[in-house]
């Protein structure tokens, strides 16, 4: 499917621009999103759309599960991914609450390669970014940081054509000597640089950051720095958003 839609494009000469690796001679405004894959699949589709998640809270069906397809998925050669802010897939008695919605949105403006809200499978029942204007705000702000993150992304994403290596990594991918590191499922590098710990749990202000020993770690809210005084070489360096 994935091969057919990148055909259709390129017939309608709206595939990739250039003629040399990867290029299609097209005019670069053909754009599809997959979400079965199989071991061809990367070589074909642009960008993975991980599916149907309930609106929850859940590492099983939920917000944490598509932060865990989106990693997994880096791993397996899908570079770029995002999923439905929010989830998708509410139920009798469980319906996407403002909270939930406002979290996913700030997940979301850091690990996923595009930005997009949906209204679900159930609208009425959902909370939508229009419902208040504390959420329009904050879907504003959200959005204005992943705007922000843009020039960074476009490195990335050069990286990502000649070395295969996703937008979004686990932090075993440069923290495999780390144990500690190698078993985090809430935290994810955006590239190199950058560590993201966003709240994935209901009704707390807080997340715990599990920063790795070696580099030096910058907040980018408050500039703190950690550790205060490094004893160690910076083996690369990098920024935390909490």
């Amino acid at each position: 499917w994935a091969a057919l839609n990148r055909r259709a494009m390129r017939r309608a000469g709206i595939g990739s621009v250039g003629t040399g690796v990867g290029g299609e001679g097209g005019n670069g405004e053909g754009f599809f999103f997959s979400r079965s894959a199989s071991a061809h699949t990367p070589k074909h589709t642009p960008l993975m759309w991980l599916g149907d998640q309930l609106v929850s809270w859940d590492a099983h069906d939920g917000m944490k599960s598509a932060l865990m397809g989106m990693l997994q998925g880096g791993l397996s050669g899908l570079s770029m991914s995002h999923s439905d802010i929010g989830g998708y897939t509410a139920t009798p008695g469980r319906s996407r609450t403002r909270e939930l919605l406002m979290r996913w949105m700030e997940m979301s403006a850091l690990s996923d390669a595009i930005f997009r809200t949906h209204q679900g499978n159930r609208p009425t029942h959902n909370a939508q970014p229009w419902d208040t204007p504390e959420l329009l705000e904050h879907l504003a702000a959200m959005a204005k940081l992943h705007v922000a993150l843009a020039p960074y992304r476009f490195e990335l994403m050069k990286e990502m054509v000649s070395t295969g290596l996703p937008l979004t990594r686990p932090l075993l991918l440069h923290y495999a000597g780390d144990p500690v590191a190698c078993r985090v499922a809430t935290q994810f590098l955006i590239g190199r640089d950058i560590l993201a710990a966003p709240v994935m749990d209901r009704a707390t202000p807080r997340v715990h950051v599990y920063l790795p020993p070696g580099d030096v770690w910058l907040d980018v809210w408050t500039t703190q720095q950690a550790p205060i005084q490094p004893t160690g070489p910076n083996t690369g360096g990098g920024s935390v958003v909490g």
